[in-house]
């Protein structure tokens, strides 16, 4: 077991010392925001699935960020020597709004088991993440409780925790630009408000390896390494593939996920938000 690992499984996060190159950074923020105005003018379900759960499909340069080796190879430090990108979120804090995220655990809406130490989320900063314009909270250990009661309940964003029931030292994962966190699905976390005159601009990407097993809905993967098999479901590569093909994937694999996030609330009596809003 590597020291990350040992390190990621006792606390559920990590924060490599790595930053991605300024023009990397550049050309992926770029290419999230025309996507997400091209989503927004097209209306539909390009706008529907634009920024979750899976826009890495229809968005190159996404993958290419996912792919770069200061990411893979802190990826690799903990899932080993296969993994695969299942999930992706872009995440946009406007100037001065937002309300900020409940704390909550990502892995209470998804159907995915044997995940402890099997998936983990990157969360990269495509702007400077700060206090003022509400980064993320870790909640130290907490991924160790399983699922926690999250005895909120927002119409809009679902479930949450009461702050005061969250275990773990707690403390802001403060990233600059080009940084990037790693945490497990089941880590607690939260965002606050975004104080400032900027944008917050982040990228998600949740990676996992052949060992997780999936439900149905979600066993659809974007391999980067060889390893996946049944019953996992390989997705077409936008960097090599047809731009219909992708297209037609994205909107596919996210009514999936969607159809298996809302029976797994339904059968835990849960109200979930499915989308990331605009804060995370």
């Amino acid at each position: 077991m590597t020291a990350v690992r040992k390190s990621f499984v006792e606390r559920g996060w990590h924060l490599p010392d790595r930053r991605l190159p300024g023009g990397t950074v550049t050309a992926v923020r770029d290419a999230v925001l025309g996507h997400l105005d091209a989503a927004e003018r097209a209306g539909g379900a390009a706008r529907a699935w634009a920024a979750f759960p899976k826009p890495h499909l229809v968005l190159p340069a996404v993958v290419e960020l996912a792919d770069r080796p200061e990411i893979t190879e802190s990826v690799r430090d903990v899932l080993g020597a296969a993994f695969g990108i299942w999930s992706s979120a872009i995440f946009v804090s406007p100037p001065g709004t937002g309300t900020g995220f409940g704390w909550h655990q990502d892995a209470l809406s998804y159907d995915l088991d044997g995940d402890g130490g099997r998936a983990l989320r990157v969360w990269v900063a495509l702007t400077p993440a700060t206090r003022e314009n509400g980064t993320m909270w870790f909640a130290d250990g907490s991924h160790r409780w399983g699922t926690l009661d999250h005895d909120l309940d927002d119409p809009d964003r679902g479930r949450s925790l009461s702050p005061d029931r969250v275990p773990g030292e707690k403390f802001p994962v403060l990233l600059d630009e080009g940084g990037f966190s790693m945490h497990d699905l089941r880590l607690a976390h939260s965002s606050g408000r975004n104080t400032t005159d900027r944008p917050r601009i982040n990228v998600a990407v949740d990676y996992v390896a052949p060992e997780a097993v999936p439900g149905a809905g979600c066993a659809g993967v974007l391999p980067l390494t060889a390893g996946f098999r049944a019953p996992w479901r390989t997705e077409p590569d936008p960097r090599n593939s047809d731009a219909a093909r992708t297209r037609r994937a994205c909107v596919t694999e996210s009514a999936r996920r969607l159809r298996s996030a809302l029976d797994l609330a339904a059968r835990d009596g849960l109200t979930l938000a499915l989308g990331p809003a605009d804060d995370a």
